[in-house]
């Protein structure tokens, strides 16, 4: 592989998802930029039901990526197309794992293409352990951690907790483009639909839920620390993205779940933390 195609990756990344494009740049040097393709593999997916009129071209447009990918894995196709498909072809050489692993986080995010994706609180936990748990989890083992190992599950509640934070801070753009991804057995007697969050009042009517997510976010961080506090040596970059995603979480719950304030769009990267954190070797 050339350099020019990891630079417009890790470009794309970058632009992309900065926060974790940021936490990359804090893994080791030889695993970085299989890290930074994975994470550009998630963010060309999660925009997939954003890009389409209807969700059974979402699930076209997704199933020709889990093909591809899963052509990789068992060597029946070269690389070709987007530049990204090279990136994760050099990633699934250097990191055999099981095509299950693949799959898990596949299917997760189809959960994206259906209509009502998320019926309850229950399954908006099951939905973020299954799409950002399953990448967290892929994340670890591209950076050398063992599945054995309490990490893992460490790791898959990790990237719940990153999932929970996207999610709730898309809120506001994803109801412009006609899409809920809220429980809707929970949301507010007058919001059907996201069309329903179209005014101010609207908005600070889901303060309740956003707190209740938010906390359930917040629970999962500290289960998380509980099972594993210092994830083994070079693994730490795959939880760090936890690290961000649970100020963005405390300081919502802290402003009773109001997604119009504007001290939520700060940057909550913290880079010299972060740089403590790595040094320390906790997240």
């Amino acid at each position: 592989m050339t350099t020019p195609v990891l630079s417009s990756i890790a470009d794309d990344l970058r632009q992309r998802d900065p926060d974790r494009f940021f936490t990359s740049l804090l893994a080791p040097a030889d695993r970085r930029d299989d890290l930074m393709a994975l994470y550009a593999l998630d963010a060309e997916l999660r925009q997939i039901r954003a890009l389409v009129s209807e969700p059974m071209l979402g699930r076209i447009r997704l199933q020709w990526w889990f093909e591809r990918v899963s052509a990789l894995q068992t060597g029946e196709e070269q690389p070709s197309g987007p530049p990204l498909m090279y990136a994760l072809d050099a990633l699934i050489h250097r990191t055999p794992m099981p095509e299950k692993r693949f799959c898990d986080y596949f299917c997760g995010r189809s959960n994206d293409m259906e209509e009502a994706p998320i019926l309850d609180t229950a399954f908006f936990q099951h939905y973020t352990q299954g799409v950002g748990g399953s990448l967290a989890v892929l994340a670890y083992r591209v950076l050398g951690g063992d599945f054995d190992h309490p990490a893992a599950e460490a790791a898959r509640l990790s990237g719940a907790v990153w999932e929970t934070a996207y999610v709730l801070r898309s809120v506001l753009q994803h109801s412009q483009k006609g899409i809920m991804m809220l429980p809707l057995a929970d949301l507010p007697e007058a919001i059907l639909s996201s069309s329903d969050i179209d005014s101010p009042e609207a908005v600070r009517s889901l303060g309740p839920l956003m707190v209740q997510l938010a906390q359930q976010g917040l629970d999962q961080a500290r289960q998380a620390r509980a099972l594993c506090p210092r994830p083994p040596e070079g693994t730490l970059a795959a939880f760090l993205p936890m690290v961000i995603a649970e100020a963005w979480l405390t300081r919502l719950v802290r402003n009773g779940g109001d997604l119009l304030d504007a001290r939520l769009a700060l940057p909550h990267r913290r880079p010299l933390v972060m740089l403590w954190r790595r040094m320390r070797g906790v997240y």
